[in-house]
């Protein structure tokens, strides 16, 4: 037989221990709960050269990599040169191995370098926003310049006509214009 104080030092249990199995627990390991993740195709997004007035088009991937969705709650869009296109109504559910695709256009009104950002707010616990920098640049197409005229009089006196071909060296504004 044992005496009381035998038994009592049996039964202690450090703080943050398991109770042996003979009290009903299982020993089975507990499991974490799953650390949701958002993940985007680039972290920087640059539409190049594109001419003032002109539009560029490109893609962006959001991929959950983990197996429970998550949610694009917020998108904020920086810049005037930039915009988003197609439907991106809030909030964007992702499910778990899947992804979504947010469309941007590019659309200078100005010469010039121009950046902005795309920043998506999720209901992930840690880095629950993620910023993507967009960059491009605005060309403007230089004015047509006259490199050459000729006509077959040497001068017209008075009311008149003649053939006269004028030769313009610029890139066309739209195809088929000037």
């Amino acid at each position: 037989m044992h005496e009381l104080g035998e038994l009592v030092s049996v039964f202690q249990i450090e703080h943050g221990q398991a109770l042996p199995a003979c009290f009903g627990q299982s020993q089975a390991a507990k499991t974490e709960p799953e650390i949701l993740k958002l993940v985007v195709s680039t972290q920087t997004l640059n539409f190049g050269s594109v001419t003032v007035g002109q539009t560029a088009n490109a893609t962006v991937s959001v991929g959950n990599p983990g197996s429970a969705p998550v949610s694009i709650t917020q998108i904020q869009l920086q810049g005037s040169a930039f915009a988003l296109t197609g439907p991106n109504n809030v909030p964007i559910s992702v499910a778990g191995g899947a992804s979504y695709n947010m469309s941007l256009s590019f659309h200078p009104t100005a010469a010039g370098a121009a950046t902005g950002a795309l920043v998506l707010t999720s209901n992930v616990s840690s880095d629950a926003q993620v910023t993507i920098a967009l960059s491009g640049s605005g060309e403007s197409i230089a004015a047509p310049a006259l490199s050459g005229l000729s006509c077959g009089s040497a001068s017209i006196t008075g009311a008149g006509s003649d053939a006269c071909p004028v030769t313009l060296t610029a890139p066309a504004l739209r195809a088929g214009s000037l």
